[in-house]
């Protein structure tokens, strides 16, 4: 009888009950690197919890502290060669704020901004239909965008002329409002259908983040969202750590994000002059992630990102909980 170590039986172990549950991975490649399916039933069910903080720091003073919370609806509704949801947003209010693109706007176009938040709040609280990749969990299309984009149309033009037979607007003066409405929901669409898209991917990313079930991994990654300067892009050079541990039924994948401060620091430069005698020593900027799955449904439990940015004695952490009930 050939004996196996303890470290290596239990591995053994810890491979065949995932492996078992064909539900949740598929090897990625030699390494033995792996990732979770999103592996839903029709009819799960999920409250989806999101709170989003963000505080700045000099020295011992707060100079700035922002909160927000929102809560989601999340349903699967068919499987075929995707996943398709019903999706309702309860209370994001961020989601639905319009910027005035004029510095001041007078009676009428304060109206047409009104009207712009209307429909975006009828559009973004309304139940949405979402088709989601089978095995990433990624958001690719809002079915039912454009058909729920007319309808809100539709409706808020009926307002739009009540309000300008209350405040007796003229006629000619009515139709340019409607057509400047039309124009300008018509080209915000794109960027509305990709927020409802992003916020999905949001909860569902680490669908498509693989890990090692047999030790510590480390590489080099690249990202052009860790700060957005006078519009400029630029790929971050960073060392990301991941580890998978379990417990019971749960699965816990943690990346820990080392950004390099050399890079970070000639990209500071170029853009504040007033930093020029920046130095590694008074620089940091690191990024931690922990999401929990549940290895009998494959679902995600809960989900956490800390990003700590540090220059000199300014210290800015913004903080994301998720959690799915």
């Amino acid at each position: 009888m050939i004996k196996m170590p303890f470290s290596l039986l239990k591995m053994t172990y810890f491979l065949c009950l995932f492996m078992s549950s064909s539900f949740l991975f598929f090897a990625q490649n030699n390494h033995g690197h792996v990732k979770i399916l999103p592996k839903w039933q029709v009819n799960d069910f999920r409250n989806i919890h999101v709170e989003i903080t963000n505080r700045t720091t000099i020295g011992d003073s707060v100079i700035r502290s922002d909160q927000r919370a929102y809560d989601i609806l999340f349903k699967v509704i068919e499987i075929s060669d995707h996943i398709l949801v019903r999706w309702t947003c309860m209370n994001d209010d961020e989601i639905i704020r319009c910027n005035s693109p004029w510095d001041a706007p007078d009676e009428i176009q304060t109206r047409l901004i009104q009207s712009l938040e209307n429909i975006k709040r009828d559009l973004f609280r309304s139940e949405l239909i979402l088709k989601l990749n089978k095995e990433t969990g990624k958001a690719e299309e809002w079915v039912d965008g454009m058909k729920k984009l007319k309808d809100a149309e539709f409706q808020e033009k009926k307002d739009i002329r009540e309000w300008c037979n209350i405040h007796n607007i003229a006629a000619e003066t009515r139709e340019n409002m409607e057509v400047d409405f039309s124009k300008v929901i018509s080209s915000d669409y794109e960027n509305w259908r990709k927020s409802i898209l992003g916020r999905v991917n949001m909860l569902f990313e680490q669908y498509n983040k693989t890990f090692s079930l047999q030790k510590e991994t480390t590489e080099t990654i690249f990202t052009t969202d860790l700060l957005a300067e006078k519009n400029q892009e630029a790929d971050f050079p960073a060392i990301c750590t991941r580890t998978a541990s379990e417990s019971g039924n749960r699965l816990t994948l943690q990346n820990v994000i080392d950004y390099d401060k050399k890079f970070l620091i000639l990209y500071l430069q170029k853009n504040h002059e007033y930093l020029e005698n920046l130095n590694v020593d008074n620089v940091l900027v690191v990024e931690k992630e922990k999401a929990i799955f549940d290895i009998m449904n494959s679902w995600i439990v809960s989900y956490s990102k800390t990003l700590s940015f540090e220059v000199k004695e300014i210290r800015t952490v913004a903080l994301t909980e998720i959690t799915f009930h």
